[in-house]
Order: structure tokens, then sequence, then C-alpha cells
């Protein structure tokens, strides 16, 4: 008997939670112990004590009877029966067994029989002697118990069952399903687990064969009875069990359990078509759940085993519309699967399988195979762009959207349909983004919550887990829209309210992998635009995150999806980092970021994602590495970055986005090298950088690679400076200018944009002081200034007292340096000393002064210029200056054999380390 099809198969842009735990089991026996290696029996949380000591000599039958306690505890009370602070803890607590706690927790636990909590008792004594001695005692008390709730229970089947065809929301399924009653979950729980049991003992009778013959027919009946009822009443979507609260590992194994009997059953009747239905049934209710849990090959294997029964009763001409049907149901489900475990060939034969059964003639026309086509093309989609196809991959998912569409303009109140429907406009959504289509990114994703009738503020408290992951999946996408469009309070608004709903729904669901996967991705948003905007929240977030993800990793090292979050959890961290001049910090946790998505490429080496991350990942190391002073080291990362993408690149798989790594790899290897002086070397990877945004933004001045052409044009404009080539300097700068002037008269609202601006501005401002032509570089400095506030605008002003000087505000201006200075890193103190530097160069070069004047101020200007350097020089990130860089500025080069700069001189003559 099975539920019918009342949920849907969601699919988001990260993959599912795995775990070790072996989720098929095999048929017990009764001469063995239910304490196998990987079972939940044989984990910590559910053994006994003596298994915990790993006593095998005192392991047997009662120790089965303990884990079994353990898992009705925890039905009754609604926790585990060790909850320990670090999970490490468990096997002492395990070894310790039940406490005076532990009973006082099943004394007060709300709404459970005192029959139930006796049985429970009597299972879970420390000593062995004092427990039953085997599961036929469990099986009889509980026997008893059942066929005292056995109408009960199939009132409340009934009850439930009506109430599914009555409603119209998710949430009314829930609450009418579980207010019938805990004891009645218990006792479907319980029953099949006694049944189940008494069906091994009476397999294994060998005194009598006329008794073992009748008592197995009985057993047998009896067994696929509980079996039957349990499948439809607790395994199924909608039921009690799947929606109660951290019941999903339990969920698994009787599902697992169950799935064994029915073996045992086509074992005994081979030819029963019936019973093979059955067991596809159980394998694909087995896979679903395993989804849910994690995604390995052992759930691939699962699944699997469910499409090949269909296919044996295709083949036998055994309700074929009906198997080819939830045949594809399941292959909908494996791509899932292989979608998480990073094999998109696989998923796109399985998606293909689906169109080919969906359009043969054998199925009629029907909504419900439309919509199992659409899941078909959404995984395709998803797939095709994990390959590099992405024009393909669109295609596949316009296709999916409007097919979605017609069907839901047939019927809006159809939940399933709606639920996938929104779910297909998220994904064209997030691919148009990423082609910088924000409008219409925005325009579907607004639909795809007014579908699911949905706010991305107003939230409503009684949704299920799966609706808050869908709700938050999309807020998401939707609040980094908004950040694009300028609206940052808003994105911002958004991602905290997604967060503090997960917040709720992973402390309710602990073992569910989509709400932590999406809590992890939410967390990553909000602390990203947090640090985009200076906010002092974000490390708070940090510690919320990056200790969650870590915990879940740990349990499920395997899984791609999670391993995912954390990665960007620790990049997005490291961006913290180097915000708050922190770059040691900054590096350790690049590091870390490159560390996991290596591991995650050696799980799929060809998931072109993950690929991509590890390019991010390289770029991001390198960066670090050029901040804390290792040059050749930051220069390798960025090869390695460059030699990942020329690999994709050979094999006709680089995406838009990948090119778009490749140009900000070179133009930050360019930056690698200016820093360290060779001003000649970075001129050919700067023009290579902007050659190859030219090419991506195709003259569309909204476009995001238009930004970083001329970003990379002012790059080179600041090298030829340095070189002192200062008309090819000014040619590129204002070229730069020009590109981003006429960009912000069509997104004046663009950060990124503004603060492109503002540093082509300054670089300017420098070669035409550079120039002397120090009234244009005053107005250059004046404009930057007058643009948004940003964390370089003190540069500005310490530039612009520079300028001050030069037309003669000396005092005042080196007078109003040290307030700018103050708690600065050290590039401005470096900025800084120009000032006073170009004071003492004034004073040189007056010849108003008499000498013993000319030399005391050109001593007092000189020195304050110099004590500004040696600061700059103690300070942790002083990182960008060596010593042909500092007298290739020419105030400093006038003063740099004077005794003042004494100091200075031997500091950059003395060994400083790798780079330094």
């Amino acid at each position: 008997k099975r539920v019918g099809e009342t949920e849907f198969t969601q699919q988001t842009d990260s993959h599912r939670e795995s775990s070790d735990e072996n989720a098929t089991g095999s048929v017990a026996t009764a001469t063995s112990s239910l304490t196998r290696q990987g079972d939940v029996f044989g984990t910590p949380a559910y053994m006994a004590p003596e298994q915990a000591r790993g006593d095998q000599l005192q392991v047997g039958t009662s120790s089965d009877v303990f884990s079994l306690g353990a898992i009705l505890f925890e039905i009754l009370v609604g926790k585990r029966l060790y909850s320990p602070v670090q999970e490490q803890d468990i096997l002492t607590l395990a070894m310790r067994g039940p406490t005076a706690e532990t009973w006082q927790q099943l004394e007060i636990a709300v709404g459970v029989d005192e029959e139930l909590k006796k049985i429970c008792k009597c299972c879970l004594q420390f000593d062995r002697e004092d427990r039953p001695q085997d599961a036929s005692w469990l099986a009889d008390n509980v026997t008893d118990y059942v066929e005292g709730t056995r109408a009960a229970l199939e009132q409340a089947r009934l009850e439930r069952h009506a109430a599914q065809v009555r409603a119209t929301e998710e949430t009314k399924r829930r609450r009418s399903a579980w207010v019938l009653s805990s004891g009645i979950v218990t006792a479907a729980i319980l029953g099949i687990l006694g049944i189940l049991w008494q069906w091994t003992v009476a397999a294994a009778a060998r005194d009598d064969a006329q008794t073992q013959s009748a008592l197995a027919q009985q057993r047998f009946l009896d067994a696929k009875a509980a079996v039957d009822d349990y499948l439809s009443a607790v395994a199924g979507s909608g039921s009690l069990l799947s929606e109660t609260p951290g019941t999903q590992a339990l969920r698994r194994l009787l599902l697992s359990k169950a799935k064994d009997y029915y073996v045992a059953f086509t074992t005994t009747q081979p030819d029963s078509h019936e019973l093979k239905s059955q067991l596809a049934d159980a394998y694909q209710s087995l896979g679903t759940i395993s989804r849910e849990l994690e995604s390995n090959d052992e759930t691939v294997a699962v699944l699997r085993e469910s499409i090949a029964l269909r296919d044996q009763l295709i083949s036998a001409d055994y309700q074929i519309p009906e198997q080819l049907f939830e045949k594809m149901r399941t292959l909908n489900v494996l791509a899932v699967a292989y979608d998480e475990i990073g094999d998109g060939e696989q998923m796109i034969d399985c998606c293909q399988q689906v169109e080919t059964i969906a359009k043969s003639s054998v199925l009629q026309p029907h909504r419900n195979v439309d919509i199992q086509l659409a899941k078909a093309m959404n995984s395709w989609g998803t797939a095709l762009s994990r390959l590099g196809q992405d024009q393909e991959s669109e295609a596949k998912q316009t296709a999916a959207v409007e097919l979605l569409d017609a069907l839901y303009r047939q019927d809006t109140n159809d939940r399933g349909v709606c639920v996938t429907y929104s779910e297909a406009l998220r994904r064209l959504a997030v691919t148009e983004k990423l082609s910088d289509r924000r409008t219409e990114a925005r325009q579907h994703l607004e639909t795809a919550l007014e579908v699911i009738g949905m706010s991305p503020i107003d939230v409503d408290p009684n949704l299920t887990a799966d609706s808050l992951v869908l709700y938050a999946s999309l807020s998401n996408s939707l609040a980094r829209v908004y950040w694009d469009e300028g609206n940052s309070a808003q994105a911002i608004e958004v991602f905290e309210t997604v967060c503090d709903e997960l917040e709720r729904v992973v402390t309710q669901n602990p073992l569910l992998a989509e709400p932590i996967r999406t809590l992890g991705n939410s967390y990553n948003g909000l602390a990203y635009y947090l640090t985009a905007t200076s906010s002092d929240k974000t490390l708070s977030i940090f510690e919320k995150s990056i200790p969650l993800l870590e915990r879940a990793v740990a349990n499920r090292p395997q899984d791609l999806g999670l391993m995912k979050v954390l990665a960007d959890a620790f990049a997005m961290r490291g961006e913290y980092w180097l915000q708050q001049v922190e770059s040691s910090r900054a590096l350790a946790d690049i590091n870390r970021c490159l560390e996991i998505n290596t591991a995650r490429r050696a799980l799929a080496a060809n998931d072109r994602d993950i690929i991509d991350l590890l390019i991010e990942g390289y770029k991001s190391q390198g960066i670090m590495l050029r901040r804390t002073g290792q040059p050749a080291a930051a220069a390798t990362a960025y090869q390695q970055g460059i030699a990942l993408i020329e690999q994709l690149e050979k094999e006709g798989r680089a995406s838009t986005e990948t090119l778009r790594s490749k140009a900000g790899i070179i133009n930050n290897l360019a930056y690698l090298y200016q820093s360290e002086g060779q001003f000649e070397k970075s001129l050919d990877p700067y023009e290579q950088a902007a050659a190859l945004y030219e090419k991506l933004a195709e003259n569309d001045v909204v476009r995001i690679d238009y930004y970083y052409q001329a970003s990379s044009l002012t790059n080179k404009g600041s090298a030829l400076g340095k070189l002192g080539r200062n008309k090819e300097a000014l040619d590129y700068l204002n070229r730069s200018i020009g590109m981003l002037e006429t960009a912000l008269e069509k997104r004046s609202d663009n950060r990124m944009l503004i603060e492109y601006l503002f540093e082509a501005y300054f670089y300017r401002a420098g070669e035409l002081e550079r120039s002397n032509d120090f009234v244009q570089a005053k107005n250059d400095l004046n404009r930057a200034l007058e643009l948004d506030e940003n964390p370089f605008s003190d540069l500005a002003r310490l530039k612009l007292l520079a300028v001050n000087v030069a037309l003669g505000e000396l005092e005042e201006s080196v007078n109003a340096a040290p307030k700018i200075l103050a708690d600065k890193p050290s590039d401005f103190w470096i900025e800084g000393s120009h000032i006073a530097a170009r004071a003492a160069v004034m004073c040189l070069d007056d010849s108003t002064l008499k000498d013993d004047q000319r030399t005391n101020q050109v001593q007092h200007y000189a020195a304050i210029a110099a004590s500004q350097i040696e600061h700059a020089m103690e300070l942790n990130h002083f990182l960008f200056i060596n010593p042909q860089q500092l007298t290739t500025m020419s105030v400093h080069k006038r003063l740099w054999t004077l005794p003042e700069y004494a100091h200075v001189r031997d500091i950059f003559d003395k060994p400083q380390g790798s780079g330094q």
C-alpha cells in the first residue's frame, strides 16, 4: 500500500547530505544480533553499556533489547537517550548507561501511556540480567499494546486520508495527522518491530517441519500486514513520522527493515508480481528518505534496485502504465541523487529516460506525467550547466518553466505544481542573474514567491521544513538581486528573516540535510553583505555558521553540498579578515577553503562547479599570500588557477564565469608584479585582462565585465605612471574614467562602479601631481571625495593634503595628517608620509629661505616623513612597499640620503624574511 504522490522532488543548487550509516541492512536471523557494524543499533546513540565498553562476550540479544528501548525512548521523550555537549562524548555516556535524569525525562514525557513507559524502562536497565533476555518479550508486550490501539490506528489512517483529500495546505495535513496522538505513532512503530522479530524467530524454527510451515505462513501474513500498514501509515510522504522533527534516521531504519522483509516475502512467493511491485515501492521509499538524509553510492544502488524491479514487471506485462509512471518518479529522484554526488552524465541519462517514457504511446497524456517531465527538464538543465553547456542548460530550464506554467494556469491550487513551478522559476532566475539580466531574474523570483503564496519578509510560522527551504532558496536569490540593484538594506533584511526561520527548522530537524545546507548558504549571504557594509555583526554570523557546518561535514565527510557551503564560509570569512587587516587569519581561512574544495574535486573530478570554486580559491589564496609578503607563493597560486582554466578551455567546458575568473586572476597577477616593483612585467597581463573583459562585456556599459575592463585599464595606467611614462599613464586613466563616467550615468547606484571610478580619479590625480598639474589633481581628488564614502576615502584626503602642500599650504597640511592616520593600516601611513616629504622638498627648493632656516625646516619635515614610513613598516599589514617602489616617488628620492632617512635605509637593507 503506497501513499499517493503528495510531495515534490525539490532540486537545489547545492548537494545533499551524506553519511556512512548503512541504509539497507540485511534480513536478520534468530541467531544474529541486530547490533551490526554500521546499523543504527551499532552507533553509540543506541548502544547498550556492555556494547559501548566493547565487551563482546556480554553482547547478545539483550543488547538488542536495549537498542530497541533506546529507540522507544527517543520516540516517547522527543530526544536521544544520550545528548552530549560534544559528539565525541557520546560513547562515554553510553558506557555509563541511563541516569536518574533519564528516568525523570521519561516520567514527565507528555501524552505517553504508563504502559509504554514501563516497557521502555524494562528495556533500558543497565545490567543485562535485569533486561528481557530477547526481543520476544518485547514483541509479546508490544503485540498486546498494539491490539488495544489497532482500531485507533485504522481510524487515524482513514481520517488522515480524508484530511489529505480536503486539505489545500501542507501544514493543515501535518496538524490534523499529528493531533491524533503520539501513542498511535508509537504503536505503529513498535508493532512492526515486534511482528518482524516474531517473523525472524519463526523462520528460524527447525524442530518441527509441520509447525515451521504453519507458523511461517501465519507469520508471513502477520508480517506482511504490518509492513503494509507501516508503509501506508508512517513511511510515505505526508505521514506522521516523516513530519515529526528529529525522527528521520529512525524512519530510514524502519524503511530498511521493511524493505528487508519484502525481500523475504518475494523469496517465499517469487512469482508474485504484486509483491515485486510492493518491493519496488519499498526500495523507492527507502531511496527517497536516504536521499533526504544522504546521497551516496548506496542511495543510488537502492533506487537502481527499484528501477530494475519496475523493468521486470514491465517485461512481464504487469500494470505497464503504472510501472512506467513509478519508474519516471524514481528516475527523477535518482537524477537528483546523481547531482548530489557530482555525476552530471548519469544525471542526464536519467532525464533522457524520463523524457522517453513521457513521450511514449503507452502513457496517456496526464498532468502527473507532465509534472515528472518538467522535473526531468529542470534536472537536465542543472546537469548541462555543471558540464559547461550554458546555452543548452537555459533551453532546458526554459522548457521546464513553459510546461509548468501551462499546468499552473490549468489549476492554480495544485500544490505540487506550484512548488515545482516556483523551483523551476528560481533556477531560471539564477541563470539570468549570472548573465546580468537582473530585471528578468527579479520578475521570475517574485512570480515564484507569488505562485506559492509567500513573501520574502512575512513568513507563515507553521510552514513545514520543505516549504521553508523552498521559501529560503527563493528569498535568498531575490535578496541577491536586490543587492545588485542597490537595495542593500532590503537585501540584508531578507537574509536576516530567512536565517531566523531556518534556525528554528534546523533545531527541530537536526538530521535533515537541506535545512542545514540552506541555512549555511543564508548565513554566508548575510555575512557577505554585512562585510560589504562594514557591519559589526559580521563576525557573529561566522561564529554561528562555521561550527554548525564543521559538525555537519565531520559527520558526513563525503557530502559535496555541505562541503561547498563550508568552503564558501571560510572564503567569506577570509574576505572579512582581509577587510579587518588580519592577513594571516585571512590566509588561513582561504587555505581551509582550498583544502575542502580539493577534497570535493577528489570525490567528483568532472564537476565544473567544483573546478570553478577551486579556481576562485586559488585566486583568493594568491591575494592573501601577496598580502602576507609571500609573492612567489602568490604567483604559484595564480598559475595553478590559470592551469585549471586552461584545462576547461581545452575540454570546451569553460563558461562565461570561468573566463571572467581567468581575467581576474591575470589582473591579480599583474597587480602582484606591480606591488613588487616589477612595473614593466605587469603591463602585458593588465592588457590581457582588459581584452578578456572587453570580449565579455560586448560594449554593454551596464555589464559587470565593462567595469572590470575599466579597472584593468586604471591599473595599467597606474603601473605606467610608476615607470615614469606619464603621458601613456594619463591616456589609460582618461580612457578608464571616460568608460566609468558613461556607465555611472546608467547605473548611478552601483557601488562597485562608484568604487572603481573613485580609484581612477585617485590614480589620475597622482599622475597629474607628478606632472605638477596640482590644480587638476585637486579637482580629481575632490570629485573622488564627492562620491560615496568608502574605506579608501581617507587615502584621497591624504593625497589632497599633499597636493595642498604643493600649492603652498605646508604647515597646516602636515599638521592635519595625524588625525587622518590614527588607527589606519600601513598603506595609509605611506601615503601620509608623502605630505611631510613634499613639504621637505618644497623647503629644499625654496630660494627665499635662509640656509639655516631651510636646513631646519627640511630636517623637521624629513624626520616626520621618515617616522611615518618607519611606523608603516612596523605595522602587521605593511606589505606593499620596497626600496625601488618607494624611491620612484620623487619626493622620497630627493630625501633618501639625508640623515633623517638613515633608519629607513637600515630597515630596507636588513633581511626581512621571505619576500618582505
